[in-house]
């Protein structure tokens, strides 16, 4: 699946034409070995096309033979444009050109701001946590790689199909293979549990402190999982994600049967639970990687500061989003389970300007305002609108509206958002197809995105007399109260 997926490097007007110009020899030669099974050749470069040319020129008059080897050039190059769309929806990185179109202006506002400065030396690093008494588990640097290396490939290709230039996370690598640092805990399994991740992330800054200060880093830390007598996984550790642009850390677990190799392993099950007394559920292996590579994915976009998000409404038709629900789909299409996980507009947006993807420094430390300089909430057609400016000393390239319902069942899982960018310092945005036929109160967080990866939140309740009529007055109410608390 990993091969696939590189194959593809979405250009700006995401022409089927330029996605195959714009890719690399190698990535043609990848791409051409999985649509016609040649020994990575396209069809008309093989040896045995070579030869019925041949034969075929044999005794035909050279105009008509040129007319025949040029429908033959346009029938391959026809069965390799047919090929790209599903290979790209079965990767989950279908093209989203008018996303791409805000998504590019962004990237240029970010780009500006960072020009000129030193090579990158930004890493993701990667830790393996063992307790005192604990040992990695079998062959988990190999395994890992691979992982690791798949959860970054998905990164990139949520980059790629808005048509953004990406390689995807920068791995910390020696001679070829991922790094990985083993820190062993100071005490036994026994006192290490899911609530034990500040624990944890203070004895691995002890622990790799000579190397480098984690609180400068991005992290991604693994845990071995247990196994019982009677052959039942346990995963009984630290798993969630959170951070900023300044540093982050992500807690994982890791299990014998972690393998993006294993993703489309349908005829075997596994049982696991999430601690000694929970009831375990009975799952596929495939189903299995599908989760917990998925979660990985997922907590990791909390490391590098990303919050929940279930997409806008122009994205429904893509899959389901990674920092929705999408650790739960993550590449379910490899293995027939359900619609593919994407890395949705406002994620991208954000990650835009994190240090990991700017390779770039400045302005990383630096604080940022608490507020907008200027907002206004007006109503059209039952359509909120909101009209902000955001003059500040670090520029803001972007502002995301998140809303969702409040209720005890529903959480910012479910956050629709509304992305836009800042143009001369001022934003509109405007939220339309909520729905209130059925809710009448949502959460509205509006998070304002500047070019050092720094970002500002500010929370609203937004309520509607009925289906139709937003209470405007209390959130120009809201917003004049909170501005005049600040300093």
């Amino acid at each position: 699946m990993g091969d696939l997926i590189s194959a593809h490097r979405i250009s700006n007007n995401f022409t089927l034409g330029h996605l195959a110009t714009e890719m690399g020899f190698t990535e043609r030669r990848r791409l051409s070995g999985r649509i016609t099974g040649v020994d990575g050749k396209n069809p008309c470069q093989s040896v045995a096309c070579e030869d019925n040319r041949k034969k075929v020129r044999a005794g035909v008059p050279e105009a008509k033979w040129k007319i025949l080897f040029k429908m033959e050039k346009f029938l391959c190059l026809l069965m390799s444009c047919l090929a790209l769309p599903g290979a790209l929806l079965a990767a989950g990185a279908v093209p989203d050109p008018a996303g791409g179109v805000m998504l590019q202006e962004a990237q240029r506002m970010v780009a500006a701001y960072h020009a000129g400065q030193l090579p990158p030396t930004n890493l993701l690093r990667v830790v393996y946590f063992v307790p005192k008494d604990g040992q990695p588990l079998a062959d988990y640097a190999v395994r890992l790689d691979r992982a690791v290396n798949d959860v970054s490939d998905f990164y990139r290709d949520g980059f790629r199909r808005f048509g953004l230039d990406s390689e995807g996370l920068p791995l910390e690598r020696e001679d070829g293979k991922l790094v990985i640092h083993l820190v062993r805990g100071r005490l036994p399994a026994g006192k290490y549990d899911a609530a034990s991740g500040d624990r944890t992330a203070k004895e691995i800054r002890a622990a790799l402190k000579p190397q480098f200060d984690t609180a400068r880093e991005h992290l991604l830390v693994f845990y071995a999982c247990g196994k019982t007598n009677d052959g039942r996984f346990v995963f009984h550790t630290p798993y969630y994600g959170s951070g900023s642009q300044r540093n982050g850390i992500c807690h994982a677990a890791d299990c014998e049967l972690l393998d993006p190799l294993r993703l489309t392993v349908t005829n075997r099950t596994l049982d696991l639970s999430r601690g000694p007394t929970s009831i375990p559920n009975t799952i596929t292996v495939a189903r299995f990687n599908s989760w917990y590579l998925g979660g990985v994915a997922h907590e990791l976009g909390h490391c590098l500061g990303l919050p929940h998000d279930n997409g806008g409404e122009a994205e429904a038709s893509f899959g389901v989003s990674l920092m929705g629900i999408g650790n739960l789909t993550y590449r379910e299409e490899v293995w027939g389970g359900g619609p593919p996980t994407y890395l949705g507009r406002a994620s991208v947006l954000q990650l835009l300007s994190e240090p990991l993807f700017t390779g770039s420094n400045r302005g990383r430390w630096d604080s940022v305002p608490r507020s907008f300089s200027g907002l206004n909430f007006s109503a059209t057609n039952g359509a909120v609108r909101i009209e902000g400016v955001a003059t500040d000393a670090m520029p803001a390239y972007a502002v995301i509206a998140y809303v969702w319902p409040d209720s005890d069942q529903m959480d910012d899982h479910e956050a629709r958002t509304f992305p836009c960018v800042v143009r001369n310092g001022h934003f509109t945005l405007d939220l339309a197809r909520l729905k209130t036929d059925h809710w009448h109160r949502f959460h509205l967080r509006l998070s304002k995105l500047h070019v050092n990866g720094a970002t500002m939140k500010e929370e609203f309740t937004l309520a509607y007399y009925s289906s139709s009529t937003p209470d405007i007055a209390t959130l120009n109410a809201e917003w004049l109260a909170h501005a005049r608390k600040l300093p």
